[in-house]
């Protein structure tokens, strides 16, 4: 962990709203996509990377600086995401409708193709248990490699 980023946390822990902004802002974008990876709904993803943010803020007077933040927030991201996924079910989510029907006006028999690959897809997924789908979105959407995906979900 830098000097930086310890100064800013010990600063937040204390109170300091512009420090707690400096700490995640730079990681802002990659809970809301991997909440979006999670729940398939941008407004979902929003609230719940809204509430990680605030349990974050929250908890920040126990973390400790042994830890990594980064995984630390994820953490707090990744379960926030699981939370709205359970509260409101699992459903259907449609990825890529838009783009596939981009592609249909250039090449009919490919859109057709794409669009009968993404509802397998979205099939599967549907039937993953969250930790599964988890770590589905962590490596296969997120790009995270296994080990820090199973650091990020505490396996």
């Amino acid at each position: 962990m830098e000097q930086r980023e310890k100064q800013l946390i010990r600063r937040a822990q204390e109170g300091d709203a512009w420090a707690f902004e400096q700490l995640v802002a730079p990681h802002h974008g990659g809970l809301l996509a991997l909440a979006c990876d999670v729940l398939g709904d941008e407004s979902e993803a929003l609230d719940a990377c809204q509430e990680a943010l605030i349990a974050a803020y929250r908890s920040l007077p126990r973390f400790r600086l042994q830890s990594d933040f980064f995984t630390w927030l994820y953490r707090i991201g990744i379960n926030q995401a699981l939370k709205f996924r359970r509260s409101r079910g699992r459903r259907q989510v449609r990825e890529g409708e838009s783009e596939v029907a981009n592609r249909a006006e250039q090449r009919p028999d490919k859109a057709l193709l794409d669009a009968e690959l993404s509802a397998h897809i979205g099939r599967a997924e549907q039937a993953l248990s969250p930790q599964e789908h988890m770590a589905f979105a962590l490596c296969h959407k997120r790009g995270y490699k296994l080990v820090v995906a199973a650091l990020l979900m505490e396996c």
